[in-house]
Formats: C-alpha cells, sequence, structure tokens
C-alpha cells in the first residue's frame, strides 16, 4: 500500500459516489500513447471527432440507439447501434501527460460554425436553389444544439509548434 497517488488518478471519477461507473481503459492509453509519440516525433495533428463522453453516465462510455432513440446497451443488442463514446476529459490529458499539446475539445456545432457552415451552405443553395430545404435541414442536423452540434466534440493533439488555424479560437490545451 503506498500514499503516492497512482498514476491512474484521472482516470476516476471526481465525487464518485457508490454504483457509478469509472472505467480504465489500457487499450485507450497505449492508442493515445502511440498517436502522440508520433506527432511529437514527426510533427502532424490528429482531429478527433466522435460522440462525447459526458461524466457518471449510467452506461459508462457504452451506448446504444435504436429508432434514433436512447436504449439501455443490454436491451436488444442484436437490433441496435451500439458504439462507444470518447471520453475526451481523458484523452487530452492522456495527450498532455506524453507531452503534446491539446486543442478542445470544442462542440462540433461551434467546430463547424468556425469552419464556416453557414457561408458554405449558402453558398451551396445559390448554386442549387431547389435542394435549399434539404440543405438547411442537414446543416441544421449538424449543428443543432438538441442534435449533433452538442453530441459530438472535436479536439486536436499536435507537437507544440504545430501552426493550427484558428478554428478553435484562443482556447489552448
Amino acid at each position: 500500500m503506498s500514499n503516492e497517488p497512482s498514476k491512474y488518478d484521472f482516470f476516476l471519477a471526481k465525487n464518485y459516489e457508490e454504483g457509478e461507473i469509472t472505467e480504465i481503459s489500457f487499450n485507450l492509453i497505449q492508442t493515445v500513447n502511440n498517436i502522440a509519440k508520433i506527432i511529437n516525433k514527426y510533427g502532424s495533428l490528429a482531429l478527433i471527432i466522435d460522440y462525447a463522453y459526458q461524466d457518471k453516465e449510467p452506461y459508462g462510455t457504452l451506448q446504444a440507439i435504436k429508432n434514433h432513440k436512447k436504449i439501455d446497451p443490454l436491451e436488444d443488442p442484436e437490433n441496435s447501434d451500439i458504439s462507444c463514446k470518447v471520453n475526451f476529459e481523458l484523452v487530452s490529458n492522456l495527450a498532455k501527460e506524453a507531452g503534446s499539446v491539446v486543442n478542445g475539445p470544442i462542440s462540433q456545432n461551434k467546430f463547424f460554425q468556425n469552419l464556416g457552415i453557414h457561408i458554405r451552405s449558402e453558398q451551396l443553395i445559390n448554386n442549387n436553389p431547389s435542394k435549399k430545404n434539404q440543405i438547411t435541414s442537414e446543416k441544421n442536423r449538424l449543428i443543432s444544439k438538441e442534435g449533433m452540434g452538442n453530441l459530438f466534440k472535436v479536439m486536436t493533439i499536435n507537437k507544440n509548434n504545430f501552426k493550427l488555424p484558428p478554428i478553435f479560437g484562443d482556447q489552448h490545451g
């Protein structure tokens, strides 16, 4: 027994209560470390866009969607879309610990708006007026705060001297 904290302390939920799920994925640790090692050696950037895990969710990072609704992942696995949410806080901590720079996570909504989704959708509508409703609907699906705009998060892992476009604003990790 040691009085020193474990090197995995940042995996554990803050204010952990009985019955809550805490996950430690050694594959995730290895994957992020490998990505950071390559980036730190050669430069470049990793862009991660995915469903975001919110702290203390009832099933951890595992999720299931059936008929466009969240369900218990064990309820009907053979007829559900089962996936895993990314714990962006954990990925960020791992990448920083490995010596990389992290930008984000930010919402997909903010990311696409910073990239100019409104300007691009207007260009598409001007060139395809008959598809205005479809283009507007698809844009809104990507950035809606009630939908994908907040469900998905975006972050980068990069080398310290990598010049990142200002899509993340002034946020640097």
